[in-house]
């Protein structure tokens, strides 16, 4: 598994943690994903 795809969560009440969770899976959604206005991670499509 890549860091890409490692099972990481965004979390919400974190400072510095902006990132999104997958609406499918829950798990972190790539960046380059979220910046395209993506709310699924890779693996989920």
């Amino acid at each position: 598994m890549s860091d890409a795809t490692a099972r990481r969560f965004a979390d919400p009440f974190a400072m510095g943690d902006d990132g999104a969770n997958c609406l499918r899976c829950g798990y972190l959604v790539e960046a380059e994903r979220e910046g395209r206005g993506l709310l699924t991670c890779s693996a989920c499509g």
